[in-house]
């Protein structure tokens, strides 16, 4: 395994999702000092000493600015972020109540947001690497996803603007949007919808997180150095109907 990442620190939000340990664990693989962010304590330590015993972890609330904030200011050095928590619920658009679209809002794209520029602060004098999660849905619509894709449009938007402003303190920003990743999101599918979803994916599968894991480390790497603003689409063809 090359070691890409030997003695850089890398930050990971969302860090217990399926896809957050796979992110986790690829960047640990090589050589990463990691920094672990998610809302449980218990998960997060287990997590921990599973991949990295010497991993540090900060307990936050994305939808929370006090606690970004605080949870941010106490990881010290940032090398790499990964901006990776999200949260989704599939419910149709006139059945969701006010609060259920503010808190798809905060997390996955106000809270996104000011965690970038959370990173890019701690970033600013010596540079760094910010990869954004948004999401296939950011370029498409999907039944009872309104919301959600809006807010990961959002973000991709974010991805464009940040790096445009942030490659001149030596920060490059970009951003990667999975399609149907197999995570604990997805599990809870019904059959019907899991059918719908794998018809328009021309290879018939979802993707593995640890798929999405190894793109983002390169993309996240000295080797994608030209990747800048632009946003990576990983879906096993699902937009190309």
């Amino acid at each position: 395994m090359t070691h890409h990442f030997e003695g850089r620190s890398v930050v990971v939000s969302g860090a217990c999702g399926g896809l957050g340990q796979a992110l986790a664990q690829a960047f640990g693989e090589r050589g990463a000092r990691l920094v672990l962010l998610d809302r449980d304590a218990a998960e997060l330590d287990a997590l921990a000493t599973r991949l990295d015993p010497g991993a540090r972890t900060a307990v936050y609330d994305q939808a929370d600015p006090a606690s970004i904030a605080q949870a941010m200011s106490s990881v010290g050095t940032i090398d790499v972020f990964i901006n990776n928590a999200a949260y989704m619920i599939r419910k149709p658009l006139l059945d969701m109540e006010d609060g259920e679209v503010r808190h798809l809002i905060d997390v996955n794209l106000t809270g996104a947001i000011l965690m970038a520029m959370a990173a890019a602060r701690a970033m600013r004098d010596r540079g760094g690497v910010i990869v954004n999660l948004a999401s296939q849905l950011a370029f498409t619509s999907e039944h009872e996803r309104a919301v959600y894709s809006a807010a990961k449009a959002g973000l991709v938007q974010f991805t464009k603007n940040a790096a445009r402003e942030w490659i001149r303190h030596g920060i490059r920003v970009c951003a990667i949007a999975p399609g149907v990743v197999r995570t604990n999101m997805t599990d809870n599918l019904s059959d019907e919808v899991r059918r719908r979803l794998m018809s328009r994916v021309p290879t018939g599968e979802m993707i593995g997180p640890d798929a999405i894991a190894r793109l983002v480390a390169l993309i996240a790497s000295d080797e994608a150095s030209s990747f800048v603003g632009q946003t990576l689409i990983a879906d096993n063809g699902y937009l190309l109907q």
